[in-house]
């Protein structure tokens, strides 16, 4: 065995070990929590920006539905010794299924990204290279696995950056969510947004995630199947069927184990590998 193989596996065992105790140590959530909220609650992805004002009642961790059925998903978490800038470096170092189990040791299965992403070696990778690129990952949601392509956009695709400053946002991820189906191939379900806002008084940020699940579309089809999509895959009554109650707080689950994860170990990887 390579010194530097084994000195990897040093590494992977000791991140895993951190990650592990954190989603041991992690409170469950409680029944209130994980209820489903008022419709007044649903924030449209269209009012995105309304996240980025403090004076702004949004959820801070829970979930509503729309009138016509669409799932809106919170979920804030406090990262400690943690920043903007080191969520940016993140998506630029987490390109293999070892380090993307890092992140959730039990829910994340598999995880690679687009030829394109990959061609670029990790030392000259600079923040933002994940953008126009896509996340190909397996990962569990309630003990079921999905395959999934993440289609990460620019931050202007779903907020008006030039408010960025005055909220104190120092970094954002976005993306189109597409599942991987044997039977349909690929179809896009939803929206998230991974939002770092720091405001400089206790050295670290806070991680607020948002998803809107239900938007459907396929575009890869004839043009009546894109019809079809369109007007009854999103009607209300197939929302709720295909989108139920136990999606939403498994998805609000996954994500602040995930999150919490990546906030216990983000600064030890950080310190080490970021250059």
């Amino acid at each position: 065995m390579s010194e530097a193989k084994s000195d990897f596996d040093e590494v992977n065992k000791k991140i895993l070990a951190i990650s592990t105790n954190k989603l041991n140590e992690l409170p469950s959530l409680s029944a209130e929590e994980l209820q489903q909220k008022s419709s007044d609650n649903y924030l449209s992805i269209l009012q995105s920006n309304k996240i980025l004002d403090p004076e702004f009642e949004d959820l801070k961790i829970g979930w509503s539905r729309s009138q016509n059925g669409m799932l809106y998903i919170a979920c804030d978490t406090k990262m400690e010794n943690c920043s903007g800038k080191m969520l940016s470096w993140w998506f630029r170092f987490c390109d293999n299924t070892t380090k993307y189990k890092w992140w959730h040791p039990i829910d994340h299965l598999e995880g690679t990204w687009t030829k394109e992403y990959l061609e670029v070696a990790e030392k000259d990778r600079v923040d933002g290279h994940h953008i126009g690129q896509s996340h190909i990952v397996k990962e569990k949601i309630n003990g079921k696995a999905s395959d999934l392509k993440i289609d990460f956009k620019p931050s202007s695709h779903y907020f008006d950056t030039t408010l960025f400053e005055g909220a104190n946002v120092t970094a954002l991820v976005c993306a189109r969510i597409n599942v991987l189906d044997w039977m349909v191939g690929e179809a896009a379900i939803g929206h998230l947004s991974h939002l770092i806002i720091e405001n400089g008084e206790d050295g670290g940020c806070l991680m607020k995630s948002r998803f809107w699940i239900g938007d459907i579309a396929k575009d890869d089809c004839n043009f009546l199947t894109k019809f079809i999509v369109k007007n009854v895959a999103n009607s209300k009554a197939v929302r709720n069927i295909r989108m139920p109650a136990s999606l939403a707080t498994g998805i609000l689950k996954h994500c602040r184990e995930e999150m919490s994860c990546l906030a216990s170990i983000l600064p030890t990887l950080y310190s080490e590998y970021a250059t």
